[in-house]
């Protein structure tokens, strides 16, 4: 055999144990976790996902499905209850009537007609606003005594809406003026808010927002009993 074909010979068999060691369409991958063309690799993704897991809050009977940032943040034997929906805590039942900057709503049971010329924190009728005192009431989000919610109360939007699948409330909204008091002790309105009333009436369960919470209403009208 000549010398020439010997050569060509081994040539042919060098680049077959090439192409046998590396197989074609698949980019060697660095040490460094890139490919040949320079592009990264796309690592596995780990971790929780960044949007907040909801939570369980019991108010009583009831059972609710929120956001894991809002809380009780008070109750009591009677069985009333304050959910705040901020980062803040106020322990107090109804906390826009010392005019707390903390976004809460309230639940509170046996609410209905009580006999008596005094309110008390039961009084409730669906023709008015929820009133929890016979004295003068502060403002959501104004603390001092200086500021006072004002009467007469309107109600502009009335009718029924869910507080579970199986349970119709009375709704109502009203639009509440406040003030400063002046030396005199009179005040005249210098900004409105909006109490939101969900009256069970066979029940007897209101539940009360002053701070127009966000996503409540559908929060409320998920809600379970147990």
């Amino acid at each position: 055999m000549k010398p020439a074909t010997i050569g060509i010979l081994a040539t042919l068999a060098f680049l077959a144990s090439a192409c046998a060691a590396k197989p074609s369409g698949h980019p060697s991958v660095s040490p460094g976790g890139h490919t040949s063309t320079g592009r990264p690799t796309t690592p596995a993704r780990t971790g929780r996902s960044s949007e907040p897991e909801p939570s369980t809050l019991l108010l009583g009977h009831l059972i609710m499905r929120t956001s894991a940032s809002w809380r009780v943040t008070y109750s009591d034997a009677r069985g009333d209850y304050t959910v705040s929906t901020g980062s803040c805590h106020d322990d107090v039942l109804l906390g826009s009537m010392g005019g707390s900057r903390c976004p809460s709503f309230s639940m509170i049971v046996g609410a209905g007609g009580t006999a008596g010329p005094v309110p008390t924190e039961q009084t409730y009728s669906p023709g008015q606003p929820y009133n929890p005192s016979s004295g003068g009431l502060g403002c959501p989000g104004k603390t001092g005594s200086q500021w006072r919610r004002l009467g007469p109360s309107n109600s502009y939007s009335q009718g029924f809406a869910h507080v579970t699948s199986d349970a119709t409330a009375y709704y109502t909204v009203w639009r509440i003026g406040c003030g400063l008091v002046g030396p005199d002790g009179s005040a005249t309105p210098s900004f409105y808010f909006e109490q939101r009333d969900w009256y069970l009436p066979v029940s007897q369960i209101l539940i009360v927002d002053e701070y127009s919470i966000s996503g409540l209403a559908a929060v409320l009208a998920a809600a379970t009993w147990r």
